[in-house]
């Protein structure tokens, strides 16, 4: 074999390497990795020292991060394969994860909760607001955050639907 063959062998096997484990990276969903999978409307995302960055579909959030919807705006989040999460109009949540915890903190608006699957018994999942915390096992849920000071209703209230 030449020294030329065997060079352009070794720099299609790496390259063919590198792409293959760049593809895995990208579509793996392993628990509790976030991402913006829709969005309507004005929506921000606030970094973990409350500046807003970049907003995008399929954009990554990061512990500590918050979104926050405008009028007539909404935006669903990934929570991993089997959980999405909704927010309605006006609303804003807080993201707080370590490992297979997880805290979904509710100060203002609406959210819908869907969790298709039964978390693993190591898998925790809350949701937080000003009254309330919730732990999710697995079930659909809708959850409602107003702050009378706004003239707003203050309602605070658990829907849950069939779960797994």
């Amino acid at each position: 074999m030449s020294t030329r063959f065997v060079k352009y062998f070794l720099l299609t096997v790496t390259l063919l390497s590198l792409v293959a484990m760049g593809l895995a990276a990208a579509e793996s969903y392993d628990a509790f990795i976030m991402r913006l999978l829709r969005y309507d409307g004005d929506v921000a995302i606030e970094d973990a020292s409350g500046q807003d960055r970049f907003v995008m579909e399929n954009v990554r959030f990061n512990s500590g991060e918050a979104m926050r919807t405008g009028e007539n705006s909404s935006a669903s989040v990934s929570l991993d394969a089997s959980k999405i999460l909704t927010l309605d109009q006006n609303s804003r949540v807080k993201f707080l994860s370590d490992g297979d915890r997880m805290e979904i903190t509710l100060t203002k608006g609406m959210l819908f909760l869907d969790v298709s699957e039964k978390l693993d018994e190591n898998e925790k999942l809350d949701i937080k607001t000003t009254t309330m915390t919730v732990g999710i096992r697995g079930t659909i849920v809708f959850l409602s955050q107003w702050d009378p000071a706004e003239g707003v209703n203050d309602s605070r209230d658990l829907s849950s639907g069939q779960g797994s």
